[in-house]
């Protein structure tokens, strides 16, 4: 017996009383995926401007650009909805649901991609009409990225040598070796 087979005989066993238990469910599952949507969408977006570099950081205020980002994700959230909606209704319309239902994840998937580009557009252009060099901050990225994952390595060799070090001396603590 596959699994098709068991979740289907699962669903006729179902009490017929249980349909607000399943709105419910689905309900929960949309919203989830908004979330998990909207935190994607703010992760690529900040990637692809110029929000991460450290004159933009000193400058402007983070806060206004969270709650600016939350508004541009929950606008394209709804924007990639009907888009895939569409797709299926015109799918349906013309006869082709089976191709439409293999095929909607990618349409899904190809929306959210043109949708964070086109806000990442939009935000560096923003930042270009109030007068910064968006292509000069772009090429000193990777400088920078460089310089912080230097950092970063130099800390963990710290860390792991004094961790190594409070080990050696618990060591010769527990056995009296001085």
């Amino acid at each position: 017996m596959g699994w098709g087979l068991f979740i289907a005989r699962r669903a006729l066993r179902r009490p017929k009383g249980n349909a607000e238990a399943d709105w419910k469910w689905v309900l929960t599952l949309y919203l989830f995926l908004g979330i998990k949507f909207m935190r994607s969408y703010k992760k690529r977006v900040i990637a692809q401007t110029v929000l991460v570099h450290p004159t933009i950081i000193a400058k402007t205020d983070d806060s206004e650009w969270q709650i600016d980002l939350q508004k541009r994700a929950a606008r394209d959230w709804g924007t990639v909805q009907i888009a895939v909606i569409l797709y299926f209704l015109l799918s349906i319309i013309l006869e082709a649901w089976l191709p439409a239902l293999l095929f909607t994840p990618l349409v899904w998937y190809y929306c959210k991609y043109r949708a964070v580009k086109m806000s990442a557009k939009e935000i560096n252009q923003q930042f270009m009409d109030a007068g910064y060099n968006i292509k000069e901050l772009f090429e000193q990225m990777p400088g920078i990225y460089e310089e912080h994952k230097k950092e970063k390595q130099e800390y963990q060799k710290q860390e792991i040598e004094r961790l190594i070090k409070s080990q050696e001396a618990a060591y010769k603590r527990k056995f009296g070796i001085e």
